[in-house]
């Protein structure tokens, strides 16, 4: 007998709201070096829509029967070029029709060595984790595993079925947010919808906010106005694992009011308060209009409001953020596939006059946006400006380079590998005791300083009770002592965990808890920040006891695979979540960088090369030593 469940009421939405816009499609693009044979991704679609019920979904009435076929492979004739204005790649497939069974899709394109692939899934069957774990699904089939997975058709509506009923909080009742008005009145622009796209060289932290100011400012909201962003958040992290493993629409909104002239860590502050009193586990009498109307109706009236906010500049919402949270990409390649490039594209939203999607990788952050032609004509402008109004401008890479680049299919293998970055560090004062290390402002530092200056920190650390594997925070702004501080940490055998001062205090509260760190380093500017929690070491007030230790190198044993860091998502998904890495991964990279940037052992050569110039609590601030 097949797998059945209901319709659910978001996925009713997007189902009656297909109707008039037809580009209720999610798309996920994904590209990197090397091959894979399309009968080799054939087979692994089939597996995994035979393990994962949402991907073989057909609706039948108010029902959803998973007995569908597994979509096809389909093979581009063209390579397309998804960089800026992808706006004409987007609109070239063929319509998905739900009650056929044809709910997904599958593109495949190849040229010089280069691979291309286009997932799309109907809004309707899947939210954006949920085609997550789709697409993860089929690269392990594709890398000879063999996933352990149980059905779950779990829906939000059950999730709030089970949960106190909460009203949702600033929904409103009537189109208030500010927004454009419409420009064209040409026939078919208020439902033709284009995509851009551009990629920035970092991770942000607090990118909801700051993105949410940025529009807000973009838009030029007067007094008396408001802006209102649609937040999507992903529940699942309050499930148990089986049923966290659903691919429906487990995605409900928050909806976050931006005052005129909020700072972004204000907003960033509120969103993370708003988050942790689950404001988004709530109905609204938009669920229950949708519950209960008939189809028909809504479908009209979408249409209705639609026109009527594209002709007064007033929106349910002024904008729709969506983070699809931090993607490891090793988990979307394989022997022969390396993934060096991954975007999800805005699905349209007949409530918002744009939508944008955040893409986080180790290359920085994909982001892409999805505007109605009524109002904009050039998608790409408008997402230059949006980044521009947010303070991103500095971030964007250059797609000249960005297509060029390419991903190495081996790891690479260095003669230093087996030392660890704190016992380079060691050998370099050994050798060139008298060279720069560090250049702060007119002040240096050479590497005999360095090395000293850390040993004696790490004799503190151990004095103080760290042990080997502990967590210690790091709460300094960019300076000598922080470089000192993370080596330090290292060669206590502890893990740092990168505490930038300027964040909120609710998310530094957050992230200390949620470590458990047995320290934090910090100075007497910030270290009421840090208070409460844990032991806070204060570098500033400690120079005597410091001094007195002993500056020669330790002897204490630690492994290439001990964990060295844990840096912490930005949250847009939910709480923060730790990622941790170890020694050997960390060394890796800074051999990498010596033999791609040419490093010698000159002062000038590692003082023009190599700067520190964002928060440690990005993960590209390890590029920018």
């Amino acid at each position: 007998m097949s797998v059945q469940r209901p319709l659910s009421s978001n996925e009713k939405l997007y189902l009656t709201g297909a109707r008039y816009f037809s580009q209720l499609v999610m798309h996920s693009v994904l590209e990197g070096s090397g091959v894979i044979s399309p009968s080799d991704l054939q087979l692994a679609v089939d597996k995994a829509s035979e393990l994962l019920p949402g991907a073989r979904l057909r609706l039948s009435g108010s029902q959803w029967i998973a007995d569908a076929k597994p979509p096809l492979v389909v093979l581009l004739e063209e390579y397309p070029n998804f960089h800026g204005d992808i706006t004409e790649h987007t609109h070239h497939y063929e319509e998905l029709d739900p009650s056929a069974g044809h709910t997904l899709s599958v593109h495949l394109a190849s040229k010089d060595g280069r691979t291309l692939m286009i997932f799309r899934a109907m809004h309707a069957v899947m939210d954006g984790k949920g085609m997550q774990i789709w697409i993860k699904m089929i690269f392990a089939y594709l890398r000879g595993e063999s996933p352990q997975w149980t059905d779950s058709l779990l829906t939000e509506d059950q999730v709030l079925d089970s949960s106190p009923a909460n009203k949702r909080a600033n929904e409103p009742l009537f189109p208030y947010a500010v927004g454009p008005r419409m420009r064209s009145a040409a026939a078919g622009d208020a439902f033709t919808f284009s995509y851009a796209r551009r990629s920035l060289r970092a991770a942000i932290p607090g990118v909801i906010a700051k993105l949410s100011v940025g529009v807000d400012k973009f838009l030029a909201s007067g007094a008396g106005e408001r802006s209102l962003m649609l937040i999507p958040v992903d529940v699942r992290n309050d499930l148990d694992d089986e049923a966290a493993r659903s691919t429906a629409n487990l995605s409900l909104p928050l909806m976050l009011p931006v005052s005129k002239e909020q700072n972004w860590s204000a907003l960033s502050e509120q969103f993370l308060d708003m988050l942790a009193s689950k404001k988004h586990i709530a109905r609204g009498v938009w669920d229950w209009l949708y519950r209960k109307v008939p189809n028909g109706t809504i479908a009209w009236l979408f249409r209705h409001y639609w026109l009527n906010s594209l002709r007064r500049g007033r929106f349910v919402v002024s904008a729709v953020i969506s983070h699809t949270g931090r993607q490891d990409l090793d988990e979307f390649s394989t022997k022969t596939f390396h993934a060096d490039n991954l975007v999800f594209l805005p699905c349209v939203v007949p409530i918002s006059p744009l939508g944008l999607v955040l893409t986080e990788t180790d290359h920085g952050t994909e982001i892409a946006l999805v505007s109605v032609k009524a109002l904009w004509a050039d998608p790409l402008k408008l997402l230059d400006q949006v980044i521009e109004a947010s303070g991103f401008a500095e971030l964007v890479v250059d797609e000249e380079v960005k297509v060029e680049r390419k991903r190495s299919a081996e790891i690479m293998s260095f003669p230093d590998s087996q030392l660890n970055l704190h016992q380079l560090v060691e050998r370099q004062a050994q050798k060139t005791p008298g060279n720069s290390a560090l250049i702060f402002g007119d002040r240096a530092m050479t590497y005999a300083e360095l090395n000293a200056r850390s040993n004696q920190m790490a004799r503190l650390l151990l004095a103080r009770g760290v042990k080997k594997s502990d967590f210690v925070g790091v709460g300094l702004e960019r300076s000598f002592d922080l470089v000192i501080a993370i080596l330090a940490i290292m060669k206590a055998g502890a893990a740092y965990v990168p505490l930038d001062p300027s964040m909120p205090p609710a998310r530094l509260e957050y992230m200390m808890s949620d470590s458990k760190a047995r320290a934090v380093l910090s100075t007497s500017q910030h270290k009421d920040l840090f208070l409460g929690s844990t032991e806070v070491l204060v570098l500033d007030e400690t120079e005597t006891e410091l001094s007195a230790f002993e500056k020669s190198n330790l002897d204490l044993a630690i492994h290439q695979s001990d964990l060295c860091y844990m840096i912490y998502t930005s949250g847009s998904t939910g709480n923060p979540k730790g990622a941790m890495n170890n020694h050997a991964a960390l060394n890796n990279h800074f051999l990498w960088m010596a033999s791609e940037y040419e490093l010698g052992e000159g002062d000038s050569t590692m003082a023009t090369k190599i700067r520190a110039t964002c928060s440690i609590s990005f993960e590209s601030i390890r590029s920018r030593f």
